[in-house]
């Protein structure tokens, strides 16, 4: 028994090929959260299946706080969440992840840029050797598909403090990691995410919401020596030089210490990049 969540705005023809795909699954539910938009309501007004439970937000909370309501929402514990523009491919395996879930606080499933399986290197929850196969541990998911542990995924703040958009999955993985949960890559679910532009924010508006989203974390997370050489770094690649409005700010009480670093090593793994 497994819950699907999807949150989704200004997309709904895509929506309802996701969701014809994700019903062959044979979900307990999909609850399918919308963030303020009137045409993909009356999208979803003559719903595919008794299975769909719809919640409709005023306004854009973001995709982040949309799923942490679709999860907070669901009935069962173990949930597979899904962008509203990602696709399921017939040769996935739910019954693998689902068993990964009785180890794992996550599981990340394998995202393609297309059906020959191509993938792009950035949805990839890997540093280096991103074409990676099997079955490996990792310290950083990405979110287009992702199934976890709702008790464990509250128990570590979910997505509660998500921004508008923008790294969602690093604050997630970093809160697991700190709760001494684990976190697994498998390439037996795969989708393909189509990544659709519509509904999202302009280019550069996102890349400064990134950015200080990226910033915050840095200076709430970890230690100031990182925090302020991440932050040096993600200035570079979104303005080509440093503004002092996007540097961190210095805390007392960073959450990962020195010692998270010697006795956990993906704590090193979105450090600085």
């Amino acid at each position: 028994m497994f819950s699907i969540v999807i949150c989704t705005r200004k997309r709904s023809d895509q929506l309802l090929v996701s969701l014809r795909l994700a019903l062959k699954l044979l979900p307990l539910e999909i609850v399918v959260v919308v963030n303020d938009c009137k045409d993909t309501m009356n999208a979803l007004s003559n719903s595919l299946s008794k299975k769909i439970k719809v919640i409709e937000n005023d306004e854009n909370i973001g995709a982040g706080r949309a799923k942490h309501l679709g999860i907070l929402n669901a009935k069962s514990n173990r949930i597979l969440v899904l962008d509203d523009d990602a696709e399921i491919l017939e040769q996935s395996d739910i019954k693998h992840c689902l068993k990964l879930l009785e180890d794992y606080a996550l599981v990340q499933g394998l995202i393609v840029a297309n059906k020959k399986l191509e993938r792009r290197s950035y949805e990839q929850p890997f540093l280096f050797r991103k074409n990676r196969i099997g079955i490996h541990e990792i310290g950083y998911f990405v979110g287009a598909c992702h199934f976890i542990n709702r008790e464990k995924f509250l128990r570590a703040g979910g997505y509660e403090n998500a921004a508008l958009y923008g790294f969602e999955e690093l604050e997630l993985s970093l809160n697991l990691l700190l709760n001494n949960e684990r976190l697994i890559f498998t390439d037996k679910f795969v989708v393909h995410h189509k990544k659709n532009a519509k509904g999202r924010m302009p280019d550069e508006v996102l890349k400064i919401r990134m950015l200080e989203e990226r910033v915050r974390i840095a200076s709430e997370y970890y230690p100031i020596f990182f925090a302020f050489i991440s932050s040096l770094i993600w200035n570079f690649r979104t303005f080509g030089r440093v503004k002092f409005k996007y540097l961190p700010s210095f805390h007392l009480k960073n959450r990962i210490k020195i010692w998270h670093f010697l006795t956990n090593r993906f704590f090193w793994i979105r450090a600085l990049f």
